[in-house]
């Protein structure tokens, strides 16, 4: 049985797993200790530039950049010390502990570094987070979990395929056409014949090479990325859940409650709820 740890504070919340930890920390200043065999996330949501020194095995920069977030891979952070206008999420994996998952997959496949990276997707994936966390009168479930630590490892799947495409003479770039195309297709059903021809691949293969490369299925992303938007409209606006869920792509408002309800936990209605108590 998995055991989850709430911490509460004035400025660090915490939820540990096995084998992960989020943390969101408020502006000001922070210390942490990593595992020598931790990978860690940082995602600074500060509107101006911070500071982030890492006791690192590789060199690092002093200067963090509004909006962005940086990775090290396992074993390369030893510690930080995080002096910062505005607030922060931070995921720790150490791989070998997780169980076989896309985040297990995704973090053990990157070996590079990464710093400084601006990019308003994985920024809205830590709001998210930040969201999940700080509810007070919500205990987070293992399937809600589970939802924010798969979202914010296939965002950083992605922007890693992206920077290796970068430096590569592939001018295909299938996998990030895809994503592309589903991003731009919201709102619309979609069949994995669509998906896999805007790639140029069968659906069988498009399948097997998504999987392989993002360690989630094509269907299971869509689904997610749904989701992830559907709470977006939830959080921001007074649209009914009806609405929503005709907006982000679901058949009808019972469709997007019982996939929501799976991979995030609890319902849009809870949700929701949720929202209106820490306003």
């Amino acid at each position: 049985m998995v055991q989850l740890e709430k911490t509460l504070g004035d400025d660090r919340i915490s939820v540990n797993d096995d084998g992960f930890s989020l943390h969101f920390l408020e502006a000001g200043t922070h210390k942490l200790d990593f595992a020598s065999a931790d990978a860690v996330l940082d995602i600074f949501m500060g509107s101006t530039e911070g500071k982030a020194t890492y006791r690192s095995a590789v060199e690092t920069p002093e200067n963090t950049h509004a909006q962005s977030f940086s990775f090290l891979p396992a074993s390369m952070a030893q510690g930080a010390h995080f002096v910062r206008s505005g607030p922060s999420v931070l995921m720790i994996f150490e791989p070998k502990k997780l169980r076989v998952t896309p985040a297990a997959k995704i973090i053990s496949a990157i070996e590079e570094p990464i710093w400084n990276y601006i990019d308003t997707g994985m920024t809205g994936a830590g709001i998210l987070v930040k969201e999940f966390l700080e509810s007070p009168s919500h205990t987070p479930k293992t399937s809600e979990k589970s939802f924010v630590r798969d979202l914010l490892s296939i965002r950083l799947m992605q922007i890693s395929q992206l920077k290796a495409e970068k430096h590569s003479n592939s001018s295909a770039r299938p996998m990030q056409k895809a994503l592309e195309f589903i991003d731009a297709q919201e709102g619309h059903k979609l069949s994995l014949e669509e998906i896999a021809s805007v790639a140029g691949m069968s659906p069988y293969h498009f399948a097997r090479v998504f999987r392989s490369t993002f360690g989630v299925g094509a269907k299971r992303y869509v689904l997610l990325r749904r989701i992830e938007r559907a709470q977006e409209l939830i959080a921001k606006t007074d649209q009914s859940l009806a609405e929503i869920a005709y907006s982000v792509g679901f058949s009808s408002q019972s469709h997007m409650t019982s996939v929501f309800s799976n991979l995030a936990g609890r319902t849009p209605a809870s949700f929701r709820e949720t929202r209106k108590v820490e306003e």
